[in-house]
């Protein structure tokens, strides 16, 4: 029967978490071979173990800055070769150079794993990570390699996903406000509708909302824009104020406010036999609200 390349334990492939852990069991970690191996120490319970969090570490820049504490500029001063562990006899102009050269191409270097020390399959699979197991090796070494190689796919793909949702997210942004700009819009471009949509639209929502602040304040931004660039403003501010008083004469202030709106709507049609009938209707209704 042929072995599985990874068995994924924990976690969706189509929804990674960008946090992962993967894992391999040592036949016998204790051989003369295994005993050798640099990564020895963190496989005495016959389990090795990589972790990374994707997350928070996008490049080789913030993996070194979170796991060493320092920076590409870092590693490139000789004073510092004894902390990153550079050989002592590497020419630091060389390792400069090399770091520079690197630092244009980041994103393109995989951010490592680390190894981490864990006494069970157990705790391992209760961490709230991605996890996949690899099986059993009996060489150390095969298993660092293994356990090191498939973060590097991991990244790659969760790196694909971030991307996706984020451009649904930009998409998502961009239709809601091309829907706010078409609900909108701007009288100049909606004559023929414009009283229907003042009167069916605007100042209900206007009147609706006088005792929600934000709400009003909402839909009297959306009037104003509506009718922005019209030429007497004072008219559109004196609807919004007989629409948010809350007086016993509706009736009457709603007959202004629908005189007012159709006066404009006359304006902008160059009707003006018709506003000049509409004025003097405005200016007797006004007389006549203040006798009573």
């Amino acid at each position: 029967m042929e072995k599985e390349f990874f068995i994924l334990k924990k976690g969706s492939l189509a929804s990674l978490k960008g946090v992962i852990l993967v894992y391999a069991r040592i036949k016998d970690p204790d051989t003369p071979d295994n005993s050798k191996s640099p990564v020895h120490d963190m496989a005495k319970t016959g389990l090795l173990v990589a972790s990374g969090d994707y997350r928070t570490q996008h490049n080789l820049e913030d993996f070194l800055k979170k796991e060493l504490g320092i920076t590409l500029a870092d590693l490139s001063n000789p004073e510092n070769a004894g902390m990153t562990g550079l050989p002592e006899n590497i020419n630091p102009d060389f390792i400069k150079r090399k770091i520079e050269s690197l630092k244009g191409y980041e994103d393109l270097i995989p951010t490592p794993a680390k190894l981490m020390p864990f006494d069970s399959e157990q705790e391992i699979l209760s961490q709230d990570a991605d996890i996949f197991y690899l099986g059993e090796f009996e060489k150390l070494g095969n298993a660092n390699l293994a356990v090191n190689a498939v973060p590097i796919l991991y990244q790659a793909l969760y790196r694909e996903q971030v991307n996706v949702l984020i451009s649904q997210e930009i998409e998502k942004l961009l239709s809601t406000a091309t829907k706010e700009v078409n609900e909108t819009g701007h009288y100049s471009e909606d004559l023929p509708r414009l009283e229907n949509r003042i009167l069916t639209e605007y100042v209900p929502e206007i009147i609706y909302n006088r005792s929600n602040e934000a709400e009003l304040k909402k839909w009297i931004d959306r009037f104003k824009a509506y009718m922005s660039g019209y030429k007497y403003p004072s008219e559109i501010d004196l609807i919004i104020q007989l629409a948010v008083r809350n007086v016993s004469e509706e009736k009457k202030i709603q007959h202004l406010i629908e005189l007012y709106i159709r006066k404009i709507a006359a304006f902008l049609r160059e009707d003006y036999k018709t506003v000049g009938l509409l004025k003097k209707e405005i200016e007797d209704l006004e007389e006549k609200r203040k006798k009573e």
